[in-house]
């Protein structure tokens, strides 16, 4: 089986890195189509023209979308009368809108996304439109016994003012909370961002991995969560809908505002049983993640729906 895959794989931590690997995995022969750095070189109108050439001299399978906004309808409806289109969608209802990415789901044969409001949005353009979680990769990701807390609660994620205003409102309360991301500015506590193994040793010396949305009506998972769970972290989430589809809740812990969080932090780190309670957690996150949330589990998602379309 051979497929063209859109994506982005030259920045170190991108998602289309270990999809392209798993693909792979599973017997499927690829040929990577960088976009952003083709429209760096050749503009958008050149970089579709390329989309649709190398589809008519490769004869894939099919042609997966991982990412390609630019990306227009038009080159899809011209993919689509030499191979099929499977569009692999993980960003927020918000980014679909602004980038009306209704017209590639409609374009495409099959809509794979990860959030259940985007879900619900491409449904009404596509039939053909499934909710799949994303993954990790097993061999970067995983779990660490006896690892040594240098932290006791840490965030992985850029700076925003919403996400500022409730790091300081835990700090102010006396908690200790290392960000690593890119915006934070300068102080003891403020990091360079992390990315896989860096990413992983955060988690395994961090008493707790904290998970606080870039916006407020965010209802899908970030692929952070899933890192933070398969590296064996103890996740506190802001309360996310789609957390509650996907897990139990024995594996991780929500708070609907920053005072909740702040009572679970303090719980969660002096009282005498707390260790064990963590290791509970962090024990139960990694079984799932691992058994369940592979980005080969992903990538076989996305082949069955391929092959369903005959």
């Amino acid at each position: 089986m051979k497929c063209v895959i859109v994506g982005v794989f030259d920045v170190p931590g991108s998602t289309s890195i270990p999809i392209n690997k798993a693909l792979n995995s599973r017997g499927v022969d690829t040929v990577q189509f960088n976009y952003r750095e083709l429209a760096a070189k050749y503009g958008w109108g050149r970089t579709n023209e390329l989309l649709v050439s190398n589809i008519v001299d490769y004869e894939p399978d099919f042609l997966l979308i991982c990412k390609g906004n630019g990306i227009t309808q038009d080159t899809i409806l011209e993919c689509r009368k030499h191979t099929k289109v499977i569009l692999w969608y993980m960003d927020a209802m918000k980014t679909a809108k602004s980038v009306r990415a209704a017209d590639i789901a409609s374009a495409s044969d099959v809509c794979c996304v990860t959030s259940s409001d985007t879900f619900s949005y491409f449904l009404t353009v596509n039939r053909n439109t499934h909710l799949v979680l994303d993954g990790i990769d097993p061999g970067v990701y995983y779990p660490r016994d006896g690892a040594k807390k240098a932290y006791d609660v840490s965030f992985i994620g850029s700076r925003n003012d919403r996400r500022e205003k409730f790091i300081d409102t835990l700090r102010s309360a006396g908690i200790d909370v290392h960000v690593f991301g890119n915006g934070w500015g300068g102080g003891s506590m403020n990091h360079h961002p992390v990315i896989d193994d860096g990413f992983r040793k955060v988690v395994h010396s961090s008493k707790i991995n904290l998970n606080i949305k870039h916006f407020d009506d965010l209802t899908g998972i970030s692929n952070r969560v899933l890192r933070i769970m398969g590296s064996g972290g103890f996740l506190l989430s802001e309360y996310i809908d789609d957390l509650s589809y996907w897990f139990s809740g024995l594996d991780h812990l929500t708070f609907r505002d920053v005072g909740e969080a702040i009572e679970i932090i303090r719980s969660s780190i002096y009282d005498d049983a707390a260790g064990d309670f963590r290791r509970s957690i962090e024990c139960n996150a990694a079984n799932i993640v691992h058994t369940k949330y592979g980005w080969g589990d992903t990538i076989d998602s996305l082949l069955h729906y391929y092959k369903e379309i005959g």
